[in-house]
């Protein structure tokens, strides 16, 4: 005997009016669903030297290899759609446990004023070396520790650090240093190599380990940053309404409203489409 479907049932268990509620939801997305269909029909036999009509058809064409490749990529790497965690590898900086924050893309190693005084460097720095850091925001470097002792798992290590007054993180552990003591990031051991004749493994830090105040969230780019114009903006506001509309519309269906959002991406908006595959998909 066949499986009836979970969501279903817990329909066909409720009230009555929930169920005639549900039917008429479901009859009044078919309704729209043909709707659109049918406008999507007129606009496809529309007049060829139309320029709306075929910029319309292009955006159809678009939306539909987007989708699609969403799809793919839910199926095959659902992984992407998930937060990275940073590397992080537990250190000793003159005595001082410090989680450091692995970065191949940053020129020099840095630590933040208040991790430099509380492993006692402050008293090192070369003042002399005071600046503007390049690359990491606009703030002013208070100056440089030329040599100082680390511990990474079982070696020890000179590194030298430029101090600034705030970073995100205590202590960022550089390209220079990794270069010096031919560091190697290793993802597939989940490990940092100290190659300087010892090939140390030490273990990144796991994601429960990794400061919650450290995220790492990248700031929007300038560009994210500009505001939008009046016309976009304006649009952005008006699509915005049906789509948190056709969320509730899921949502009283009983699904939670990442289910109903991921739904709609994958059915292009569709409300009928993702109440089908979230049935269908057993949630």
């Amino acid at each position: 005997m066949a499986t009836m479907d979970p969501v279903m049932q817990r329909r066909l268990l409720g009230s009555v009016d929930e169920l005639q509620q549900t039917l008429r939801l479901l009859h009044s997305q078919r309704q729209q669903a043909a709707l659109e269909e049918r406008r999507r029909l007129e606009l496809l036999s529309a007049d060829p030297f139309d320029v709306d009509a075929q910029r319309r058809i292009e955006e159809e064409i678009r939306s539909a290899a987007v989708n699609e490749a969403y799809e793919l990529a839910v199926e095959n790497t659902p992984e992407v759609f998930g937060r990275v965690s940073m590397l992080y590898v537990a250190m000793q900086v003159n005595g001082h446990a410090v989680k450091a924050f692995i970065d191949s893309g940053a020129e020099s190693s840095f630590m933040s004023r208040k991790c430099a005084d509380a492993c006692g460097l402050l008293r090192l720095m070369d003042t002399r070396f005071a600046g503007i850091a390049k690359g990491v925001g606009s703030q002013k470097t208070l100056g440089r520790v030329h040599s100082t002792n680390i511990k990474v798992g079982n070696c020890y290590l000179q590194c030298a650090l430029t101090i600034l007054e705030e970073l995100p993180f205590d202590f960022l552990f550089g390209l220079d240093m990794l270069r010096r003591h031919q560091c190697c990031i290793d993802l597939k051991r989940n490990a940092l190599i100290i190659g300087s004749g010892s090939d140390e493994a030490v273990t990144f830090l796991p994601e429960s380990e990794v400061p919650k105040s450290e995220s790492h969230e990248e700031p929007p780019s300038p560009s994210q940053r500009t505001s939008q114009p009046p016309a976009a903006a304006a649009a952005q506001q008006q699509s915005s309404a049906p789509a948190t509309d056709a969320v509730s519309q899921l949502v009283a269906l009983g699904f939670t409203q990442q289910q109903a959002t991921e739904a709609l991406a994958v059915c292009n908006g569709n409300v009928e489409q993702a109440a089908s595959y979230l049935f269908s998909s057993g949630f």
